[in-house]
C-alpha cells in the first residue's frame, strides 16, 4: 500500500502510518479510502492471528497530521444524479466511516500521534482512536461548516457522543479551529507533549497501560454527556435552536441547519444509526447547490488566491513598512489598530491631536479587550501602541509607503487632503482612498500622481471583518 503502511513493533504495536504519495499533507479522498479499507482488512487478520496488542495511528509527514477531504473530488460529482447514482453515493459515503468504526471496534486500544494540524478528516480520524496525543499549539478542530459542508466521516456522531449536543453544535457549525491545549480542556484532547518526538513514546506507554480499552459510547452504562433531546436541560436548545440559526444565518446558509439537526438527530438514537444519519445529511450538503458555491468560492477560489493566483506576472511584491491614514474615527482607527498588531509603523493623522490621540485609544480599547479574553498579553499591547503614531501634521506622512484615506465622504475634502498629502509623500508613496461609494477616477483627479492613486476599501469594523 502507497497511502498506508502498517509496522509492527516487538512490543506487538503495530504502526499505522499515513504518507499519500506526491502530496505534502494527507487527504481523504479515493486514494484514502482505497487504502484505509486495505489496510484496516489486513489489521483484523493481524489481531485475529493474535501478537497485536494495540495500534498506534501516526502521519509520516513531518509536522503534518491529516488535512482532511478532498474537496475538489466532492466537486467533480454529479450534482443533479438519478435516483440510482444518489444510493450509491450514500453507500460510497457509509464505505468511508466503515473502515473507522472497524478501527475502534478491534478489540485492541487505538492511539494516534497528532503531529500537525488535525482538521476535517483528519480530525474525524483522530477522534475514531481511543486516545489522542497532541503536539501543543497544533489546531484541530472540524471547520467543515466554514466552506458550506459538514463531517461526513464520523465526526459529527463522535463529537456528540464525545462532549454532547450543546458543546458539539456550538464546535461543529461554528467551524472552530482549537489549539491542542484548547482541545483538551475540552476533553478532545488526551495528552500533550512539547515535541513530535515524544509522541510516539507517550502513545505507546498508554497502550500497554490501557490493553481493555475501549470508546465511551461502546461501554456498559455510557450516557451522553449534557443528556439528549429529551432531557430538560436541553429543551431549550431543540425548541428555539432551529429558528436561532435561521435568524443567525439569515437562512442562507444550509450547513449550519444541517448539522443543528444531525447533531439532535444522533443524540436520539443508538451510534451506528447515527452514522447513517450523518451520512444522509452529507449527501445533502453534498448535492446543495449553494453548498456547492461556497466549497468552490472558500476553499479552491481561495486556495488559488493564496497561491498568487490574482498577481499580476513580472511585479515584485511590494512591502509596507510604514503606514499612513487619515481620518482617526472608527474606519481609520480600525486599520490602524490591526496594521500595528501586523507589526507595521503606522502614522494616524486627523484635523487635530486630540481627535488623533481618540482613534489610538480606540486601538488601546480593543487591545485591552483581548486581554481580557487572554488573547493578547500586555507586552504585546505596549509593543503595538508604540508603532501608532497620533499626530495632527501632514509633514509626518513623507516617509510613508502608502497611506489610506478615511475621511467623510465628501469630494472637496477628499480633494484636499489628497493635495496636502502629496506634497510632502515621497515620490513612489502609494495614496489609497478607502471610499465605499465615489469613483476613483474621479477622486484621482485631484492628484498630481494619478498612477500613485487606489481605491482599497475596508469593511467595518476593520479590526474584526478580515475583508479588503
Amino acid at each position: 500500500m502507497g497511502y498506508i503502511r502498517l509496522e509492527k513493533d516487538s512490543d506487538g504495536i503495530v504502526e499505522l502510518i499515513f504518507d499519500q504519495p506526491g502530496k505534502t499533507v494527507n487527504t481523504m479522498g479515493m486514494e484514502y479510502d482505497e487504502a484505509m479499507r486495505a489496510a484496516v482488512t489486513e489489521l483484523q487478520g493481524m489481531v485475529a492471528q493474535g501478537g497485536v496488542t494495540g495500534i498506534y495511528v501516526r502521519s509520516g509527514k513531518p509536522g503534518q497530521f491529516f488535512a482532511g477531504g478532498d474537496i475538489k473530488e466532492m466537486l467533480e460529482m454529479d450534482l443533479n444524479p438519478s435516483e440510482e447514482k444518489k444510493a450509491e453515493m450514500y453507500q460510497g459515503i457509509m464505505a468511508t466511516k466503515a473502515p473507522l468504526r472497524t478501527l475502534e471496534t478491534l478489540g485492541v486500544p487505538v492511539a494516534v500521534g497528532i503531529n500537525g494540524p488535525s482538521l476535517g478528516g483528519g480530525f474525524e480520524i483522530s477522534m475514531a482512536c481511543h486516545y489522542r496525543v497532541a503536539v501543543k499549539g497544533v489546531q484541530v478542530g472540524l471547520p467543515e461548516a466554514m466552506i458550506g459542508l459538514m463531517p461526513g466521516a464520523g465526526g459529527v456522531v463522535r463529537m456528540t457522543y464525545m462532549v454532547g449536543m450543546q458543546e458539539a453544535i456550538g464546535l461543529i457549525s461554528q467551524g472552530k479551529r482549537l489549539t491542542t491545549e484548547k482541545a483538551q480542556a475540552k476533553g478532545l484532547i488526551d495528552e500533550l507533549v512539547d515535541s513530535e518526538e515524544e509522541l510516539a513514546a507517550k502513545a505507546k506507554a498508554w497502550i500497554k497501560a490501557n490493553p481493555e480499552a475501549k470508546q465511551p459510547w461502546d461501554s456498559e452504562g455510557y450516557k451522553m454527556p449534557g443528556g439528549g433531546p429529551t432531557d430538560e436541560a436541553n429543551q431549550g436548545l431543540t425548541f428555539f435552536g432551529p429558528s436561532n440559526v435561521m435568524v443567525q444565518t439569515k437562512n442562507l446558509m444550509p450547513a449550519q441547519n444541517a448539522i443543528f439537526a444531525c447533531v439532535v438527530d444522533c443524540a436520539r438514537v443508538d451510534f451506528d444509526t447515527a452514522q447513517k444519519i450523518e451520512g444522509r445529511y452529507f449527501l445533502h450538503l453534498l448535492l446543495n447547490q449553494v453548498s456547492r458555491n461556497m466549497m468552490t468560492a472558500f476553499f479552491v477560489q481561495m486556495e488559488a488566491l493564496n497561491k498568487g493566483a490574482s498577481r499580476p506576472s513580472g511585479v515584485e511584491k511590494t512591502s509596507v513598512k510604514k503606514l499612513g491614514i487619515l481620518g482617526a474615527g472608527q474606519m481609520g482607527a480600525g486599520i490602524a489598530t490591526v496594521a500595528a498588531q501586523k507589526g507595521i509603523e503606522v502614522v494616524l493623522k486627523d484635523i487635530s491631536l486630540a481627535n488623533a490621540e481618540k482613534g489610538k485609544a480606540y486601538a488601546e480599547n480593543f487591545y485591552n479587550k483581548r486581554i481580557e479574553k487572554k488573547r493578547l498579553t500586555e507586552e504585546v499591547k505596549n509593543e503595538c501602541l508604540a508603532r501608532i503614531k497620533a499626530t495632527e501634521d501632514y509633514a509626518d506622512m513623507a516617509d510613508c509607503d502608502l497611506v489610506i484615506e478615511a475621511v467623510f465622504e465628501d469630494r472637496k475634502i477628499k480633494a484636499a487632503v489628497t493635495k496636502d498629502t502629496e506634497a510632502v509623500l515621497k515620490a513612489d508613496g502609494v495614496f489609497a482612498s478607502n471610499t465605499s461609494a465615489l469613483p476613483i477616477t474621479e477622486l484621482a483627479a485631484a492628484s498630481v500622481r494619478p498612477e500613485n492613486f487606489i481605491g482599497m476599501h475596508f469593511f467595518s469594523p476593520a479590526e474584526k471583518m478580515p475583508l479588503v
